[in-house]
């Protein structure tokens, strides 16, 4: 079967950025950087594959300065720590939900401030035709909660 995912993937800009702000801002993101991912529109390159029984998610992004980062998830519900760009270090845990799904849940590994986040990814469609979409509901401490959706589509 085809990998949905494989591919490089850019925004369809449908997403409210006022929603992308208040996440980030929940998520203790400073002004600069929540200004820049407003308006930012980086191209995301995505597979899956297995390694040793275990599925895996993995993700190619630029980085702020240049060059890009690669992560690759372990996608079996186990939790794991790893270093965020834009959050720090987070724990993780990444679950396959399906053929073409995955839920991610991240949370920082200090209090300051406390977020919890919970993602799912899917695709739909086939072909150049394939959408991808990130679901996303940030919640802080103190109650408040986004919900943000990011939808994108493969680049030819």
């Amino acid at each position: 079967m085809a990998d949905a995912w494989e591919g490089t993937w850019a925004t369809t800009n449908e997403e409210d950025t006022n929603l992308i702000d208040q996440a980030l801002t929940i998520q203790g993101v400073n002004f600069a950087v929540r200004k820049a991912a407003t308006v930012a529109r980086p191209k995301v390159t995505t597979r899956t594959y297995v390694k040793d029984g275990v599925p895996y998610l993995e993700l190619i992004r630029p980085g702020v300065l240049g060059g890009s980062t690669t992560a690759a998830w372990p996608a079996d519900g186990s939790t794991f720590d790893r270093e965020e760009p834009l959050y720090g270090k987070v724990r993780m845990t990444v679950k396959k939900a399906g053929d073409a799904a995955f839920v991610i849940t991240s949370q920082p590994q200090s209090n300051s401030p406390a977020w919890t986040a919970v993602a799912e990814w899917s695709v739909e469609g086939s072909g150049a035709d394939r959408v991808q979409t990130r679901k996303s509901t940030v919640k802080s401490a103190d109650g408040k909660e986004v919900v943000l959706v990011l939808k994108y589509k493969p680049v030819a």
